[in-house]
């Protein structure tokens, strides 16, 4: 399997789980529990444009890594630059950059 990396930009509603707007636009992002502690739909993005869910490990603070089944975006932010495996992006969404080292943070 490619392990590319790709920074895309998705849409989000006000308030919103990552990981409906990743689903909603087609990303194929892996889950089990749902809940914020397996760790499976792990991602890189920019932590300070989230609030936790539950209080719950949604934020990690170590590499921007976020848990998009644990977090929501802020009030007021309607896009979300996320770094995925390319393999999990469908092609209609526009690709940033595949830059494994770009920043994230606006």
């Amino acid at each position: 399997m490619n392990n590319e990396l790709v920074t895309v930009e998705i849409t989000v509603a006000d308030e919103e789980k990552l990981l409906r707007a990743l689903f909603k636009q087609g990303v194929k992002m892996p889950v089990q529990c749902n809940e914020g502690f397996c760790g499976t739909c792990v991602c890189k993005s920019n932590p300070n444009q989230f609030n936790e869910v539950h209080d719950q490990l949604g934020l990690l603070d170590y590499e921007d890594n976020v848990l998009p089944c644990a977090v929501r975006a802020k009030k007021g932010i309607n896009k979300i630059i996320v770094e995925l495996p390319a393999h999990l992006v469908p092609e209609h969404l526009s690709r940033l950059s595949n830059d494994k080292n770009s920043d994230m943070r606006p």
